[in-house]
């Protein structure tokens, strides 16, 4: 009788315990997280191309957005640009939720150009003048603004450039604009322009 009142006892203690351990101090009790719910997405997308990705999520929160290449394709906010042939594996997630966008990036031979508008295919300017060039980058027939130019110019005794592509002639004779541009991990050979200058 007493062994039994003994192992009466000790049951009653264990369940005082494990009550304790799993309820705070305002009286809930703690329920585990349920796993994370992860759904799948699958995406094909051209070089340079991109996409715009809005998931509805239950949960409360910000959004994050993660790529596992970044070389081949990467997200900000829903936004992902291809940037190179391969597959990567895009993440949004919020609270529990997660959804994988599986990206795989192709190639189909299509090059950007930078283009400067040019009717004869050069500039020309009188010595003393300024002249602003206004490169547009041209991907697939679309115009993209997400580029940062870049200008050179060939002699800087005839003319100068600043960063915004405004030229100011010094002296006459002939020279060479270079443009170069930052886009999406394009190489720079090709995103590179030169341009005839004329000073007259």
């Amino acid at each position: 009788m007493k062994k039994e009142i003994r192992i009466l006892i000790l049951a009653l203690i264990c369940i005082l315990a494990v009550f304790m351990v799993s309820c705070k101090d305002n009286g809930e009790i703690d329920v585990p997280k349920d796993d994370v719910v992860v759904k799948e997405v699958q995406l094909t997308l051209e070089k340079y191309c991109d996409a715009k990705y809005s998931f509805n999520f239950s949960s409360q929160g910000d959004v994050v957005w993660s790529s596992s290449d970044d070389t081949v394709a990467s997200a900000s906010n829903g936004f992902i640009v291809g940037r190179s042939v391969g597959s990567a594996v895009i993440s949004a997630s919020c609270g529990n939720e997660k959804y994988n966008i599986n990206v795989t990036v192709i190639d189909r031979g299509f090059v950007p150009i930078i283009d400067l508008r040019l009717v004869h295919g050069e500039i020309e300017i009188t010595s003393g003048d300024t002249y602003t060039a206004t490169p547009v980058l041209i991907y697939k027939g679309k115009e993209y603004s997400d580029v940062i130019f870049s200008f050179i110019m060939g002699d800087s005794s005839l003319a100068e450039v600043d960063s915004t592509g405004i030229i100011t002639a010094k002296a006459q004779g002939d020279t060479t604009l270079t443009v170069t541009a930052e886009w999406r991990g394009c190489p720079v050979d090709f995103l590179t322009c030169e341009v005839p200058l004329k000073i007259n």
